[in-house]
């Protein structure tokens, strides 16, 4: 049978116009009976009232266009549903499955645009993830537009949450799910652009996240005038959140980042800058418990930035804790997130670089802490112009202190800590470093005994170590060209007795804390110093971190002391003044907290002592003759060694124990053996009263016979009258 193609040709035609005029039929019959349809099925089906001036349906491709639309909610108190109320410019949707948008309350589309929103969104309660029945989202929105919107979203009990004018958005491959609402982070999406001014975003009624102005270029977002505003103070938080330890207040003049990225219920930015921030910390007394899940997604910034920022700690009382002006600071590959937040630094960090000026910390009502620079990085820090200042003088000390406190003065114009490395291994911190440099210190202690005795044993350098919980070792520590005083005093002294150590070069080797196992815990001190800053001396110190017991070995050799130097030391303590050269001091002390002893020796030439009296101001003469004269005959050639044994009753600090050793040994080389002296003045005082007996029995022997003389001349004269 031969096929008629010219047949099939109109048949086909034929058929194809047919479809054609059915298509178009149909679509221009459901535009037809879609708008005088749509009314009653928005209002049988939809949960919203819904009215508008234009609309346009295309059956075949789903994309609808509709103008000066109105939309409320048909029932304003159903937290089930997300709640829309406003108006809108103009609404186009592309390739909507619109079975499901009248049928299943489903709006599901690849792109809408929305012209002139202005809305007030209320999201739909959050359900359990329990009792939820995993339901279909009711909005589905792959690709969204928006131009000059006002937008208010508002959470389901009508707590603020976004506020944002002018807005225009656009957000590609957007997603929102049940489980991303509940843990706060409602939306994810590729990319996005964005512009608006007046932007709020409200946190759980504690913070209010402002804006004046946000927008992208160039996958960069600006925002200025940028402000964490907390909508409570510092009492009314600690009061309503006893859980929450800090709450905090920022303005920042703009802040710019690129590459945000919501995905896998993480948040992503990249290249964060703040120009000018100042940074409020106001701390209160809560406690975080430790069953708290402190992170519900991952944060991830690369690189982030911060110029000329200013940071300001408040303390519970809301009295200043610390201060940071002038702050820089650098940092990337910084990743947060429930496992990091476990350790002693709740993040993980790459390089990074911070720089601040006058740093200002108050510690506690006696001291200010202060320096004037503060220069960091992965490898070196560097503090310029250290101060730790007494805030009151020391009889202002003395009386507001409880008990016995040594009060502390330092200065240090530079200190350097270099090859240092900061790790968090297990989520346990650990600190190590190659070199500590510390330049022209000046140090005063100054300990006095008028307040009531702290019945509160001091702890030694390698208890103080000990007592660090984390693991620390710095290799090597220098201390260059520095001065250290030591002054105490007590109710019998006109005034403090001082012990300075001027142009103090010291080096330490293997500070510790005594946490690694297996590791050398031996700390090794090597000094030079001018001893009241005429006479050369050596020391050598070593103590194990890890003895129990505390203890130590203290060697030093003291060569040409003027001895007028060490009154300001001896006199309120041993009430002597000296004069002449001293020309070696040696002692070799073993100690540990229960007390020192050891070797002490010392030489002299002409030295001269001068015993006071209680008041050190009148001169005891004959005493003193007694005591340079002992103390000529019994040095000679061949000086006397003092031993030293001294038990620590007091448990005062280190420093008080070598100065008691060091007392100890001068007492028994500048006054030598007492009792000697004592039995010669009593010798004296001996001798002294039988010749006053003798003297007293010969007056009265001459007074008796004066007396019968006068007996008899006075009979003469009783005869002859």
């Amino acid at each position: 049978m031969k096929l008629n193609y010219k047949r099939f040709l109109k048949i086909f035609a034929f058929g194809i116009g047919i479809l054609a005029i059915l298509s178009f039929a149909a679509s221009y019959g459901f535009n037809y009976w879609l708008k005088n349809n749509l009314p009653e099925i928005i209002k049988k089906r939809s949960p919203y009232n819904i009215t508008y001036q234009h609309l346009d349906v295309d059956i075949k491709t789903g994309n609808i266009t509709a103008k000066k639309i109105n939309i409320s909610n048909k029932k304003p108190n159903n937290q089930n549903e997300i709640g829309l109320d406003g108006s809108i410019g103009e609404l186009k949707i592309s390739s909507l499955g619109i079975w499901d948008a009248l049928y299943n309350k489903v709006i599901n589309t690849d792109d809408v645009t929305f012209v002139q929103p202005k809305l007030r969104v209320v999201l739909a309660k959050p359900k359990d993830e329990k009792t939820s029945n995993n339901s279909k989202q009711p909005i589905l929105f792959k690709n969204i537009h928006v131009q000059n919107g006002d937008i208010d979203i508002l959470k389901f009990n009508k707590d603020s949450l976004v506020t944002v004018k002018n807005l225009n958005l656009e957000l590609t491959n957007f997603r929102m799910t049940e489980k991303d609402v509940k843990q706060k982070l409602p939306v994810v999406f590729d990319s996005y652009s964005i512009s608006g001014e007046n932007f709020i975003y409200r946190d759980e009624n504690i913070y209010d996240y402002k804006a004046k102005r946000i927008a992208t270029e160039n996958g960069q977002m600006s925002i200025k005038g940028f402000e964490l505003k907390p909508l409570l103070t510092q009492q009314q938080f600690a009061q309503k959140y006893p859980n929450k330890t800090n709450l905090f207040a920022v303005v920042s003049r703009e802040m710019t980042f690129k590459d945000i990225g919501f995905k896998d219920n993480k948040i992503s930015l990249a290249e964060v800058k703040f120009d000018s921030p100042d940074i409020k910390i106001m701390s209160t007394n809560g406690k975080s418990p430790k069953s708290q899940k402190n992170f519900s997604y991952d944060i991830e910034l690369d690189n982030i930035s911060l110029k000329n920022g200013n940071i300001l700690m408040l303390k519970p009382d809301e009295s200043q804790h610390f201060q940071l002006k002038k702050v820089s600071a650098n940092m990337n590959k910084i990743m947060m997130n429930e496992e990091t937040s476990k350790g002693e630094i709740p993040f993980k960090y790459g390089a990074y670089r911070f720089e601040t000026h006058d740093f200002n910390y108050n510690p506690g009502k006696y001291y200010k802490l202060s320096l004037s620079s503060l220069v960091l990085d992965n490898h070196k820090i560097t503090v310029s112009d250290f101060s730790f200042l007494p805030t009151m003088n020391r009889t202002q000390f003395n009386k507001s202190i409880p008990v016995q406190e040594d009060l502390y003065t330092v200065k240090i114009p530079k200190i350097e800590l270099a090859g240092y490395k900061v790790s968090n291994l297990n989520n346990h911190l650990q600190v190590e470093a190659n070199n500590l440099n510390v330049y022209q210190m000046y140090m005063n202690i100054f300990s006095s005994n008028l307040p009531p005795q702290d019945p509160t044993p001091r702890t030694f350098f390698s208890e103080k170590f000990r007592k660090i919980k984390f693991p620390l070792t710095i290799h090597h520590t220098k201390v260059i060209n520095s001065l250290l005083e030591y002054e105490e005093t007590d109710k019998g002294a006109l005034a403090p007795g001082k012990l300075s150590f001027a142009n103090l070069n010291v080096g330490i080797e293997n500070i510790n804390t005594a946490k690694l196992k297996g590791k050398n815990t031996m700390v090794t001190v090597n000094g030079k110093t001018s001893f009241f800053g005429t006479s050369p001396t050596t020391v050598l110190w070593t103590f194990d971190v890890a003895n129990p017991h505390d203890a130590f070995n203290f060697k030093a050799n003291i060569n040409n002391l003027d001895a007028s130097r060490i009154k300001d030391f001896i006199r309120p303590y041993l009430h002597v003044s000296t004069s002449g050269m001293i020309n070696s001091v040696d002692f070799d002390f073993k100690g540990n907290k229960y007390g020192i002893k050891g070797p002490f020796l010392m030489t002299n030439t002409n030295l001269k002592v001068e015993l006071l009296d209680d008041k050190n101001q009148k001169k005891k003469k004959f005493l003193s003759f007694l005591t340079n004269w002992f103390i000529k005959n019994n040095t000679g050639n061949a000086p006397k060694q003092i031993d030293v044994d001294y038990t620590r009753t007091e448990k005062r600090s280190l420093f008080n124990l070598l100065w008691r050793g060091i007392e100890t040994g001068l007492k028994g080389s500048l006054i030598g053996d007492t009792s000697k002296i004592e039995k010669t003045v009593d010798d004296i005082k001996e001798k002294k009263e039988k010749i006053k007996q003798k003297i007293d029995a010969r007056k009265q022997k001459n007074q008796a016979k004066k007396g019968l003389f006068n007996g008899l001349f006075k009979k003469k004269e009783t005869a002859t009258d």
